[in-house]
Order: structure tokens, then C-alpha cells, then sequence
């Protein structure tokens, strides 16, 4: 009867039909299109129904609620890329009360929200359009890199939201790994990690590289918050021009990271000549 184009899936119909000159009672839809999450991660899909629905991702089905149910509350567990994936959403409603909720529950969190509209397509987007263009110094020559922007290689990167957004919380592959493009001028730079820790986290070792240089560091217990512990890795030269920074478990894989929340790059202010 209708084909339309739906920001987000979020409805309650109610007594009421969800198309003027449609019936209120047994009818169904289907959603397709694209989903891209705003960081890679383990989310929860929610999905609340009146009667019934089913979810797929990349073509593999993640929740399957068919048939009569008076009410359809299920979920699952799902990782997701940060990329452009293919999802297909089916609904189909009996009698009664009608509604209809496609929902997550990011990484980190614990209350289910509506898949907002911004990580909804109907058409596919160009692949990392939605990135930003590679960092670049600030006007006194330092460089950030945020977790929400690193560029995850593997599929058990893993994700916390904490008071400054998205940071990379753990890994159960050693062979996983992270990294940032970003440009710089050629010069001295010191390194550090701004990051919050636990019990659990003290003690796992990581291996940062950029350019010729590679640092090794091991995290430590804390109890404040990502902006005020550094964690200071060395110094590295870097030539001018593009540059890729890459960390990865320094061993075997650990299961409970700390929260880095971001890389920094001071550049190193020769002394004086005499």
C-alpha cells in the first residue's frame, strides 16, 4: 500500500491504523537500508513490538520474534563495525494495540534508546565520509586523537562512553589493534595517553608506533577521571607529512583494557642555544 522513507523506526499507532484507508488490524511493513553505528563496539538491539518482528545485519539474523505475541520484547547482542552495514527490519501486527521500536544499547551503557535517525540510511554513503579529515596541530603544535576517531582493525575492539565520549575499553584478539592518520610537521614529539583505569585493567601492556619509533607502556590503577591521568609513553621524531599511529596489546590479548579516552602530541621545544 505505501513505500516511504522512515528517519528512524519509532512508532505507536495505538487504536489507530497506521495509514489513513488502511486497516488497523493485521498488517506488516519492512524496513531496509544501511545502519552505521557512531563507533565500532558491542551493542544490545532492542526491538518492542505489537505483535511481531525480526532483525537482520549483513544479511544474518540477530533477533526472529515471528508469529502471535501480544507483546515482542527481544534483544541481542551484535558488533558492530562503525561502518555502513545492511539491516532489514520485518514487523507484523495482529489485533489491538499497535507499535513498533527499533532500539540499542551502546557500549558502555545501560538504558536502551532509540536508533537514532543520524545512523539510519535508505541509500548507501560513501565509504568514511562521515570522518573528519586527518588531524592536524593546533596553533601550538599539538596533536590530539580521539578514540572516537581511531580506526579499528579487528572485530573484538571494544568501546566505553565515559565523561568525554567513546574510549577504547578492551580486546579479546591480540592480533586487534587501533590506529590514526593524521598530519604533521617534522620535529620532536612527546606521547601520552589520557585515560582512566581499574584493578582489573592495572597491568596490560600495550605497543604504540609511529613513523620509525615504537614505545611500550603498561597501565596503571586510577580512580580519576580520563583528563587528569597521563600516561607518559617517550618521545618520538617524525617526519613531515602523513603519519599513522597505531597501538596494539603488547602480548597476549586483555580482556580488560584500560579506558583510553585519547593520544596526545606535544611537540618537544629545543633548549636555548647558549
Amino acid at each position: 500500500m505505501l513505500t516511504r522513507i522512515d528517519p528512524a523506526i519509532d512508532f505507536i499507532w495505538g487504536d489507530s491504523p497506521p495509514l489513513a484507508g488502511m486497516q488497523k488490524d493485521f498488517f506488516s511493513a519492512r524496513w531496509q537500508g544501511w545502519l552505521r553505528a557512531p563507533a565500532s563496539g558491542r551493542y544490545t538491539l532492542v526491538v518492542i513490538a505489537a505483535d511481531a518482528a525480526r532483525v537482520w545485519i549483513d544479511g544474518q539474523p540477530v533477533i526472529d520474534r515471528w508469529g502471535s505475541h501480544p507483546h515482542t520484547r527481544q534483544s541481542a547482542t551484535v558488533d558492530l563495525t562503525g561502518r555502513e552495514q545492511e539491516i532489514r527490519v520485518e514487523f507484523w501486527h495482529k489485533t489491538g494495540q499497535s507499535f513498533m521500536g527499533l532500539g540499542w544499547v551502546p557500549p558502555g551503557q545501560t538504558r536502551a534508546q532509540a536508533i537514532p535517525a543520524s545512523a539510519l540510511f535508505h541509500e548507501p554513503v560513501p565509504a568514511q565520509t562521515w570522518l573528519p579529515d586527518p588531524p592536524r596541530p593546533d596553533e601550538q603544535g599539538r596533536i590530539e586523537l580521539p578514540a572516537v576517531f581511531a580506526d579499528c582493525h579487528g572485530d573484538t575492539v571494544r568501546y566505553n562512553e565515559l565523561q568525554d565520549g567513546n574510549a577504547i575499553c578492551g580486546w579479546d584478539n591480540a592480533a586487534d589493534r587501533v590506529s590514526w592518520d593524521f598530519v604533521a610537521p617534522e620535529g620532536d614529539y612527546s606521547v601520552a595517553l589520557e585515560y582512566w583505569g581499574d584493578p582489573a585493567s592495572a597491568g596490560s601492556e600495550l605497543n604504540l608506533t609511529v613513523g620509525a619509533f615504537s614505545l611500550t607502556g603498561k597501565a596503571e590503577n586510577t580512580e580519576n577521571p580520563p583528563d587528569a591521568n597521563t600516561f607518559a609513553l617517550g618521545t618520538v621524531h617524525l617526519t613531515a607529512g602523513h603519519q599513522t599511529l597505531e597501538i596494539r596489546p603488547a602480548a597476549a590479548s586483555h580482556d580488560a583494557f584500560m579506558d583510553l579516552s585519547k593520544v596526545v602530541l606535544v611537540p618537544v621545544v629545543p633548549a636555548s642555544a647558549p
